[in-house]
This record gives structure tokens, sequence and C-alpha cells, in this order.
């Protein structure tokens, strides 16, 4: 007989435990809070705990955890709301995989046009937090609106 004989223990993915979700989201938001040494994390709006809720996590608790990580480093607020949250917009299937990539052919620079648009528009079009995202100085990304003659949208 096998002296050290195991168990397997199956845990089915996130997607599938939503009770879960809430629960685990609170504990990550509180204890970046404390890491960041900010005020207390007070929970998720509804817009953000329905985000949460809706999202089918192909990336499982850890990108959760980063999701949530993410929106705590990067606002001061204590209730995050939907908005805050960064969830990919990849089609999934009904069965939580990722739905096959279809090559776009594009350039670089269409890209990174695209890319800093979408960050303005996540970020109201605050320059210092879009900058700060984006990993460049402030200076850097108003060069860039302008030689892509982006514009906000009313």
């Amino acid at each position: 007989m096998d002296r050290f004989a195991f168990d397997v223990v199956t845990i089915p993915p996130l997607r599938e435990r939503k009770e879960d979700i809430a629960l685990l989201a609170a504990h990550f938001a509180r204890a970046m809070s404390r890491e960041l040494g900010r005020a207390t994390f007070a929970g998720f709006a509804a817009s953000a705990a329905a985000a949460l809720e809706a999202y089918a996590w192909p990336g499982n608790v850890r990108e959760l955890r980063n999701v949530v990580e993410r929106a705590v480093a990067l606002n001061d607020k204590t209730l995050l709301d939907g908005s805050d949250l960064w969830l990919t917009t990849l089609d999934q299937s009904s069965s939580g995989q990722h739905a096959a990539l279809v090559y776009h052919p594009q350039s670089l620079e269409d890209i990174e046009k695209r890319h800093i648009k979408e960050t303005l528009k996540h970020t109201d079009w605050n320059k210092s937090r879009a900058a700060e995202i984006l990993g460049i100085e402030r200076s850097t990304l108003d060069r860039k609106i302008k030689s892509f003659g982006l514009h906000r949208e009313s």
C-alpha cells in the first residue's frame, strides 16, 4: 500500500463559482489598499459588482486579483465602480474559452493611436492618469494626441 496516497481535489473555474467573486474581489481590494497605505476599501458600486459577476474570468482567480489590484492602484476611491475595472473585451464562447483570434493587418501607428484613444476614453480624458497607465510622460502623450489628431468626443 502506498504510504502517501493523495486524493485529487478538483476546484471548478471561477466562472462556475459566481458566489465567490465578490468575496475574493473584496479581499484583494482590501489587501491592495493596505499595501498602498490608503484609506480602507469600502466596496464595489452596483455597476462594478455586476461587471465582475458577468465576466467569464478566463484567467480565473489570478485574473480577478490583477483586475482588482489595478483598479485599486489607479484610483484613490474607497468605492470602485464599473468604469474602474479593466476587463478584456475578447469574445468568449459559452464554454468560457477564448474565441479564435483573427489577424487583421494594422500598422503599429494605427494600433498605438487606437490604444491611446481608448485609454483616454477610459480615463475620461484625464491626461495625467492616461500617461501613467501608458507608461509615458504627460508631454509625450500631448505630442502623440496632437500628431494623431485625437479630440475628446462630446
